[in-house]
């Protein structure tokens, strides 16, 4: 019976898959293939990809083994590929065995369990919005335009920190503390620009962005473009689709600049500062901010961070170099190195500081924590609904740097000695599922 289903079984490609391709500029000595599926992509070897390509529908496994073998120079046997077929590709929902339903669904992605992943993500802005938006403001990337904006920037940048100062501007938003509402509006208007700039650099390089949404990262709330489409592109499209929000938040104080000029508002000016501390906090490689995808593309070895472990064991004297350090290609390899260097150094840093200087800024808040509950409830009293945002922010400020970079620190500390939570992107012999959310 075995035999005669090896010989006769047809197989053809789920729907809503799509075989993109080997993934270009990889850092990797045998570069992956990109599968498609739905809104995932999968890296499988070559030997997966030429067995989904080769399975059309009409042809048995006998046939699709004779086609396999003709473009990977070896011989497949139809049982060879009836294995690979019944417990690789079909149980990943890339292929659809004889009669299964075509239009079953596709297995629902594993959870990503990764300490560092980004929390009960919700869609606010669907593909289909979100690509016709980007396809307006992908104009924005065309050349002239590009240079145009950030000599306007670089202007206004050399003017206002060396000529006009932000002094002013700063001790405003103090004594006014409903400024802060204003500049958290602008904020997160920002934000929201500085995902549409993602979409709009994967639409210009040639990709299909998927949705905008919103999730928790660590504690902080933050919105997220998804962009997995993009890793079909080379490294040159990847970059700009990573560059492609710090590059709208130019844009932005590029706007902010133009209104200071015709208002002469000075708590544009605070704003414009704030915005240059986004684009500093976005830069940071060591979480899955733009700067860690930017490392990544540059090395071409999508998330780099889950090698960093295994570099470390490699250091071990006597110890086997790790078959994720042996498949990387020498160049990616020293950065990976260069990345490693970089983490420890971030994370012993930013340890001392904490230990140095936290006791004295959790003291301070903690003792200033009463007055600031008082100022809430009598803004609740008053139904002063402007004062009590302050309020509430102004506490925010207080608590959450300390626990954020509390639970920064554990997490990259978590990462760098423990790998029992194994990378969520498992799904296919030697695939991953890459997520391709950028946040900010």
């Amino acid at each position: 019976m075995n035999d005669q289903r090896a010989s006769i079984a047809p197989t053809r490609l789920a729907q809503d898959v799509e075989l993109l391709g080997p993934y270009r500029d990889s850092g990797l000595e045998n570069p992956p293939f990109l599968i498609r599926r739905g809104g995932t992509v999968l890296q499988v070897s070559k030997l997966l990809i030429v067995v989904a390509a080769a399975a059309h529908g009409r042809s048995d496994f006998d046939e699709i083994a004779a086609a396999a073998s003709a473009q990977l120079e070896r011989r497949l046997t139809a049982d060879e590929v009836r294995y690979l077929i019944e417990t690789k590709l079909a149980p990943a929902g890339i292929v659809t065995l004889e009669g299964e339903a075509v239009g079953r669904p596709a297995p629902e992605p594993a959870a990503d369990k990764r300490v560092l992943a980004l929390r009960f993500r919700r869609t606010v802005v669907p593909p289909e919005s979100v690509n016709d938006v980007a396809g307006v403001l992908s104009v924005l990337f065309r050349p002239p335009l590009v240079a145009m904006i950030l000599a306007a920037v670089v202007a206004f940048d050399a003017w206002l920190f060396g000529v006009h100062g932000v002094r002013g501007a700063l001790e405003q938003v103090i004594r006014q503390p409903g400024l802060l509402a204003f500049l958290f509006v602008l904020g997160w208007l920002a934000c929201a620009f500085h995902e549409f700039g993602h979409a709009a650099a994967c639409r210009y390089s040639g990709a299909r962005p998927g949705a905008v949404g919103a999730g928790v990262y660590l504690i902080w709330p933050v919105l997220y473009t998804n962009v997995t489409d993009a890793y079909r592109l080379d490294r040159t499209g990847r970059l700009r689709t990573d560059l492609g929000g710090i590059y709208f938040n130019a844009v932005f104080i590029a706007v902010l600049a133009g209104a200071y000029a015709a208002t002469g508002y000075e708590p544009l000016v605070a704003a414009v500062v704030a915005q240059h501390f986004l684009i500093l906090d976005q830069l940071m490689p060591w979480l899955r901010f733009d700067g860690y995808y930017i490392v990544s593309d540059l090395t071409g070895v999508p998330d780099i961070l889950d090698r960093v472990r295994p570099a470390l064991r490699s250091l071990i004297p006597g110890q086997p170099q790790p078959r994720e350090i042996r498949a990387l290609r020498p160049s990616a390899r020293r950065l990976l190195f260069a990345y490693l260097a970089s983490t420890i150094m971030f994370v012993a840093i930013s340890a001392a500081v904490l230990v140095v200087q936290g006791p004295g800024l959790f003291a301070a808040g903690w003792d200033s924590l009463p007055t600031h509950l008082e100022a809430l409830q009598r803004a609740i009293g008053m139904w002063d609904l402007p004062m009590g945002v302050v309020v509430v922010f102004q506490i925010g400020t207080l608590v959450a740097p300390i626990v954020g970079i509390g639970l920064w620190l554990g997490f990259l500390a978590l990462r760098l000695t423990n790998h029992r939570s194994r990378h969520a992107c498992a799904a296919v012999e030697g695939a991953i599922r890459t997520a391709g959310l950028r946040s900010g």
